[in-house]
């Protein structure tokens, strides 16, 4: 299952390269140029309200062409009628995992790969928030391995991108190892993050499709 859903995603991105990369690249640059533009009380307010929602529905939106679908505006009322519901999901689940790493790490990381697919299962589904976190267990439980790989690629992927903001912090331009900080960071933003989130929407919809067999 591992390989078939590594495989799968990468022949999705390369179907559908700019549709999966463009808007995905946005929303994290977004979201990070956000952080040098405002104070940090307002990121941080930003950083659990708007940019989880637009990381979600940026995640369905990629759904849609994984499985071919291209009616935008469609998509676009779905997430929108969702939006509140998305959003309380995104703070319980942020809550949940908290608690989870605050108690043991270990809760925290099993947490993290049980409910990986909830947001997407609101915007998706439609069900309510207990039944999204219900059925995202249900079909995680089916591919912890894989998915325990993609979020620690995905951890990895974050690490990636540390030189290049700490650089930026401290205004350091000028130093020897600028452009390979600036080449790490721009393939995690372009090819890595996309891949990624292209590969955990593919377990989503193989799971969602074998769950649907049962």
């Amino acid at each position: 299952m591992t390989r078939k859903i590594l495989y799968d995603s990468f022949c999705a991105l390369r179907k559908h390269n700019y549709k999966i990369i463009l808007p995905t690249f946005l929303v994290v640059f977004i979201s990070q140029a956000f952080y040098y533009i405002v104070s940090k009380s307002s990121y941080t307010i930003l950083s659990h309200t708007l940019f989880p929602v637009l990381g979600a529905v940026n995640q369905y939106y990629v759904l849609m062409i994984v499985r071919g679908s291209s009616s935008s505006c469609i998509h676009l009322k779905r997430s929108l009628r969702c939006t509140v519901k998305l959003w309380a999901t995104l703070i319980i689940l942020e809550v949940v995992i908290l608690i989870g790493l605050l108690l043991l790490v270990l809760p925290g990381i099993y947490f993290t790969i049980v409910f990986v697919f909830t947001p997407l299962i609101v915007i998706d589904k439609e069900y309510s928030i207990y039944e999204s976190f219900r059925y995202s267990k249900k079909l995680a439980l089916n591919a912890k391995r894989p998915l325990f790989l993609l979020l620690f690629l995905g951890a990895l992927s974050f690490f990636m991108q540390v030189p290049f903001h700490n650089m930026i912090r401290n205004e350091s331009y000028y130093s020897g190892s600028f452009y390979w900080k600036v080449a790490v960071w721009f393939f995690s933003m372009a090819i890595f993050n996309p891949y990624l989130l292209s590969a955990i929407t593919k377990a989503y919809d193989y799971l969602d499709i074998l769950q649907k067999e049962i």
